[in-house]
């Protein structure tokens, strides 16, 4: 009986460490997407940056309605664009990851600076955000 309490403990903690690692990789290869995403937003790669998204994306922007579908997510970038808004610096940076199963929960902080028409300082912003992948 001593023995398998033993065993059982020892699968128990290595199994926990094993999902630690995952959780460890996972959140690595999040921030690896995020710096790759940050770079596309402050090089207008609006290309690149519609490549990270599903037909089915719903999008939940500051101060702004919210967006469904690729095809609104165009045209919402369309508009970004033409705004004459410039992205100075973007960093995204991922605090926790949570495995659902079917899809990982990515929930992290960012902080942006962009340059808008008619104002002479740029806006700073930071703040929080989830994306599930």
């Amino acid at each position: 009986m001593k023995n398998l309490i033993i065993i059982c403990i020892t699968l128990l903690l290595a199994s926990l460490q094993i999902h630690a690692q995952d959780e460890g990789d996972m959140k690595a290869k999040f921030n690896d997407m995020n710096s790759k995403l940050a770079k596309m937003m402050l090089d207008n790669d609006y290309d690149g940056i519609l490549s990270f998204y599903t037909d089915d994306i719903i999008s939940l922007p500051s101060y702004q309605p919210m967006v469904r579908g690729l095809d609104a997510m165009k045209k919402a970038q369309e508009m970004n664009k033409n705004s004459g808004t410039k992205m100075t610096a973007f960093d995204l940076n991922t605090t926790d990851v949570i495995d659902a199963g079917k899809y990982f929960i990515d929930i992290g902080t960012y902080t942006l600076t962009m340059d808008l028409p008619g104002m002479k300082m740029p806006y700073n912003d930071k703040g929080k955000y989830v994306s599930v992948w």
